[in-house]
């Protein structure tokens, strides 16, 4: 009929069918390696009719509440080929240049790189004249690698190759307010410093990570920057862009910060959501209702004139970082790039509620 050749005409010329293609390959490869390493599989128990029955019940049961869940975002419009192939964990990389300097003046430059998946660190370093940033410009280089707004080029031992980034959004800038720090920006004698260059973009390029060549096409990336000589005296951050939409990202961090001899409780946190960029920081008047650590968990509430913001994230397992103490990298910090987070965005006016997650 013709309603079956249009339908089959679809299947050739749109993804759908390249899809179901690529889909297959892990079902034919686990089929192979079922039949090689598995002696006298055909005669086995598994093959028989009532465990393919219960086989198919079960399968049938799993489709069911995939299909009941809330997480209906992948389409035949908008999915990619990746989707396809059911990738179980993503790549993500943390990359951190910057230079140290003691008290003594004894000066270094490094780049740290964190690998989420594998839960490795590698810190290298470079001499301290290797560090070239370009005055009141986001444009660094450290030896043969460079840091922009717009791209980074990497070149080191194990981590060579170029990303783009576009479509960058930064936190909000006034004459008052520079960044995400505010008017704490002009507080002299601070210990820590922060900004943050952009809060979600896009990535294009790849890298080439212990030889195995990494495509972060289509990838979400985030940006920030500290400046001082020792972090906080204590203090809980995450960061995430990667929820139920495409276009949110996260960012908290609640600490308490030194400040001469006295010290203070800072939080600043914001949820860019719908191309609008919802703040909650001390100087605009968001109250900290809880902050309550475990080791399993980290729960925090907070709230400003419009919006209330409920967290929780789930803590992984973590990598050791090297971090500043009085200028130099003598510091240990641990960060995890595994755990997931859990917001709830509430519209104090009509009492609405966004429930945004991070799996």
């Amino acid at each position: 009929s013709q309603s079956s050749k249009n339908f089959y005409d679809y299947l050739l010329n749109e993804k759908l069918f390249r899809s179901i293609l690529i889909g297959t390959i892990p079902i034919v490869l686990s089929g192979l390696l079922v039949k090689l390493l598995i002696l006298g599989f055909y005669n086995d128990v598994l093959r028989s009719n009532i465990s393919i029955a219960i086989i198919s019940l079960l399968m049938a049961s799993f489709m069911f509440f995939a299909n009941k869940s809330r997480n209906k975002f992948i389409y035949i419009s908008n999915h990619n080929y990746k989707h396809s192939l059911l990738i179980g964990l993503a790549q993500a990389f943390a990359i951190i240049p910057g230079i140290a300097m003691d008290e003594n003046g004894n000066k270094q430059s490094f780049i740290q790189v964190l690998d989420g998946k594998n839960l490795k660190a590698d810190y290298f370093k470079f001499d301290s004249n290797e560090f070239k940033p370009t005055p009141k410009k986001h444009d660094l280089y450290i030896a043969e690698n460079h840091f922009s707004m717009t791209d980074i080029s990497l070149n080191l031992p194990n981590l060579q190759g170029t990303l783009i980034f576009k479509n960058l959004f930064p936190w909000s800038n006034t004459f008052l307010s520079p960044g995400i720090m505010g008017p704490y920006s002009f507080i002299p004698f601070m210990e820590c410093y922060h900004g943050i260059v952009s809060m979600n973009h896009d990535i294009e390029g790849s890298l080439i990570h212990n030889g195995k060549k990494i495509s972060f096409d289509n990838g979400k990336g985030y940006m920030e920057k500290d400046w001082g000589h020792s972090f906080p005296k204590a203090y809980v951050w995450m960061q995430s862009n990667h929820f139920s939409k495409s276009s949110i990202s996260f960012k908290s961090s609640i600490a308490i910060i030194p400040w001469l001899k006295s010290s203070f409780i800072g939080h600043i946190a914001g949820v860019l959501i719908d191309g609008k960029l919802i703040e909650f920081t001390t100087y605009n008047g968001t109250k900290l209702n809880s902050c309550d650590i475990s080791q399993d968990e980290v729960n925090a509430s907070m709230e400003n004139r419009l919006f209330k913001l409920n967290i929780k994230a789930i803590r992984e397992k973590a990598t050791t970082l090297a971090a500043p103490i009085s200028g130099f990298m003598d510091g240990r910090i641990d960060e995890s790039m595994n755990s997931s987070i859990k917001l709830k965005l509430i519209d104090k006016k009509s009492n609405k509620i966004k429930i945004l997650r991070k799996s």
